[in-house]
């Protein structure tokens, strides 16, 4: 028996270095969201475009149950180490008043073979108050 070893090729991991959202929104308003992702992987992510989004949940943890609020369309390449920040409008649902999360989620399709899939995540607390003026 020959013995074979396997080496696995670097890999770039995408992760949400920073997440700002407002404390408060208004039900049917938009709030902005803005965003850090960082390549903190061993290699550059090796394709020209993938979508982040971001999500209104009722727990800090993306599920079948979350509503896409708005999804941000990257392109160039993300070398290691490096970083890019956005910001992007997103329009909060006529939901009932209370607390939720808003989860960004980098590399939200999974289009990037990565180290580690399960970090590429952040989320903060947002109050939904009802828009009386509706």
């Amino acid at each position: 028996i020959i013995p074979v070893h396997i080496t696995q090729t670097p890999s770039p991991d995408l992760v949400v270095s920073s997440l700002s959202v407002p404390n408060v929104g208004f039900a049917g308003q938009p709030v902005w969201v803005k965003f850090t992702v960082t390549n903190i992987g061993k290699a550059p992510e090796n394709i020209s475009s993938w979508r982040d989004a971001v999500f209104l949940s009722s727990n800090n943890i993306v599920d079948g149950g979350d509503i896409v609020l708005q999804t941000y369309t990257r392109t160039g390449i993300l070398n290691t180490g490096a970083s890019y920040t956005d910001s992007v409008l997103a329009f909060l649902p006529a939901a009932s008043a209370g607390n939720y999360y808003i989860i960004f989620k980098a590399d939200a399709y999974n289009a990037i073979y990565e180290t580690t899939e399960d970090n590429n995540t952040a989320s903060s607390v947002i109050f939904i108050m009802q828009n009386l003026m509706l």
